[in-house]
């Protein structure tokens, strides 16, 4: 069984370089094995857009996937429409200059924790990038 979110949070989403996909030494398949409501999202930015609506959860095909990729994107796309039209309940984890501990920033409004896997210098692109850089 995977173990819950702490604080409450309803996801986290690993925002993945396409590049990260081809490592030999991956590890995002630890997290997602190991720990309820994480997401991926293999991309070199973010959609500007919503790109595909989260699916009806009382749909039969919504209940039970025939896949967990299917999973897995649903509640990407979740987290996806949660930055695009309520930024305020997303919080990036990034070490950059001025960041705070968790503990500091994460209040009640709250909802979802997004990571970015890339080398560094991708990273600080896709983290210079829409919507991402809007995001606290």
């Amino acid at each position: 069984a995977r173990s819950p979110l702490p604080w409450g949070l309803d996801g986290v989403l690993l925002l993945r370089h396409p590049k990260e996909r081809r490592q030999k030494h991956q590890s995002a398949w630890i997290l997602e094995r190991c720990v309820a409501n994480v997401w991926q999202h293999v991309a070199r930015r973010l959609p500007q857009a919503a790109s595909c609506a989260p699916s009806d959860p009382s749909s039969p095909s919504a209940a039970s996937p025939r896949r967990a990729s299917e999973c897995c994107a649903r509640g990407a796309s979740a987290v996806l429409d949660a930055v695009l039209s309520r930024p305020q309940t997303c919080l990036l984890v990034f070490p950059v200059p001025g960041a705070e501990p968790l503990g500091k920033v994460l209040d009640d409004q709250v909802r979802y924790l997004i990571f970015i896997d890339a080398t560094w210098r991708f990273a600080r692109e896709m983290l210079a990038s829409e919507p991402l850089s809007g995001l606290r």
